[in-house]
């Protein structure tokens, strides 16, 4: 409205300024032509015209008061210097020339009332006060021809007006509407821009969890391929123990003395064994925890991977968001256009663009509760390595007795093989421990085996899972990479 107010107050400016151009104009051409009285006459009246004008400018009066004044100005004055003359031939184009500037309005009403009022002054002083306003020698036939023609004129410049106003009305609405959708858009705008720099926060802080989760997971890796190798070389050991109780039974049989300290020793051994054999069970269920803390650790990162997952949707639906809004600021725009003055169903598109808003505005909420869902996560699988730290530490322990104890146990046999020697005797009841050693010898090797090949798995897991963690490091870094710039771009409008 105040850029159509200024419009307005422009062309009474203009016109008003027209007016005083005719009235300069008229005045000097009476001076030189037809002299000093006929020039003061002029003068008088041009000049109460144009005066008449400039208060109407000047004191501010409505806007269709002012579109009929200052029009008429110029006419009437014309239809006085006429009637002054007994007739001129210029004053059909002095009506049409006030006619135009009373179409500048774009007001039909205006230009009604003013054809009504310019009709009333041509009629009262052609018909009523019978003055020729053309001229004596001008026929009534042919000055009603140029009233009709004149009127032909006027009826182009009402549709003119008409839809020129129409034209106006639709610019001034659409500007509304323009308005209102950018300060909407703009609302959108500083939500997303927020939710961005949220976003990025929360990403920062999930990157330096990650950090410290495959921190503690290559310890673990590095722990277990500790174990996987200590495991390797107990295995290897067995085996040079069993090889060398194979010989050591191959002398046994050239062997003829037996004593007790023999089956004291052989005593000693069955405890040592038996002690193996609880080192054993104890390494088998730290290796269990292990394995059920790394399932554990694995599930956590799949469920993180899922919510990433989910944060891409949500990113996903905030862009559609943005992109359905302009398409319904679209159509609303062709919807007023089609409606005109009507303009019924921008109210529906208008609507929908608040519905959309608030769907944006959901998807930041939900964005942030999963934000706050990988923290949850993050820290769960901070505990589950802790613990699988500790049952490799654990599992470490019980490797170490396990050492100790074959140690001792091959210190034991060296004992037996020197009292073996002096009990020569006692062959057979030496071959039947030496039978009973080799098969827990076996036993113990086996179950090694299995240790080390589970171990071997553990790695090749833990393996796995710092590769996926290392990916989930990329995927995350370039989230975010996009959410600055998705911020940036936001910050350039």
């Amino acid at each position: 409205m105040n850029q159509l107010k200024y419009n307005i107050q422009r062309i009474n400016k203009f016109n008003v300024s027209l007016t005083w151009i005719f009235s300069v104009v008229l005045t000097v051409q009476a001076f030189f032509i037809t002299g000093m009285d006929r020039g003061v006459a002029v003068l008088v009246t041009t000049l109460a015209a144009s005066i008449v004008a400039t208060t109407v400018l000047v004191l501010k009066l409505k806007d269709k008061i002012a579109a009929i004044i200052i029009p008429l100005c110029p006419a009437i004055a014309g239809t006085v210097l006429a009637i002054q003359d007994g007739g001129s031939l210029r004053i059909f184009v002095v009506y049409l020339v006030g006619s135009c500037m009373a179409g500048l309005y774009f007001n039909k009403k205006s230009l009604l009332i003013y054809t009504i009022a310019l009709d009333g002054v041509f009629i009262l002083s052609y018909f009523v006060l019978n003055k020729p306003l053309m001229g004596e020698y001008i026929s009534s036939t042919e000055a009603l021809i140029q009233f009709g023609m004149m009127h032909v004129g006027i009826t182009v410049l009402y549709f003119l007006a008409k839809w020129g106003n129409e034209y106006l009305e639709i610019a001034s609405k659409n500007e509304k509407e323009a308005i209102n959708l950018l300060e909407e858009l703009q609302s959108t705008f500083d939500v997303i821009e927020e939710t961005a720099v949220t976003l990025n926060n929360n990403i920062g802080s999930f990157l330096d969890n990650i950090e410290k989760v495959s921190q503690i997971s290559d310890s673990i890796t590095k722990g277990t391929f500790e174990i996987a190798k200590g495991t390797e070389e107990q295995t290897h050991s067995m085996s040079t123990i069993h090889t060398m109780m194979q010989k050591s039974y191959n002398k046994l049989e050239h062997t003829l003395i037996q004593s007790k300290s023999v089956e004291n020793v052989s005593q000693d051994v069955g405890k040592i064994v038996l002690e193996n054999e609880i080192e054993i069970k104890a390494l088998n269920n730290g290796m269990k925890t292990i394995s059920s803390a790394v399932e554990s650790g694995l599930q956590t990162v799949s469920e993180l991977g899922e919510n990433l997952v989910l944060i891409t949707k949500f990113l996903s639906s905030i862009t559609n968001i943005a992109e359905q809004t302009n398409l319904l600021a679209l159509n609303a725009a062709i919807e007023a256009a089609r409606a005109g003055e009507a303009g019924k169903g921008f109210a529906v598109v208008a609507d929908e663009i608040r519905k959309l808003s608030e769907e944006s505005n959901k998807t930041a909420n939900e964005i942030g509760n999963i934000i706050n869902i990988l923290h949850q996560k993050a820290n769960a699988a901070i505990e589950t390595t802790q613990k699988g730290h500790k049952a490799i530490t654990e599992g470490s322990i019980g490797v170490n007795r396990l050492n100790e104890s074959i140690e001792s146990m091959t210190r034991s046999f060296s004992g037996m093989e020197k009292f073996l020697q002096e009990q020569f005797n006692s062959i057979e009841e030496m071959t039947r421990l030496f039978n009973d050693m080799e098969s827990h010898l076996e036993s113990n090797a086996a179950i090694m085996e299995e240790h080390a090949a589970t171990t071997e798995e553990i790695t090749v897991t833990m393996d796995e899972q710092n590769n996926n963690i290392g990916e989930m490091v990329n995927i995350i870094i370039s989230i975010k990479k996009m959410s600055e710039q998705m911020k940036s771009k936001i910050s350039i409008r």
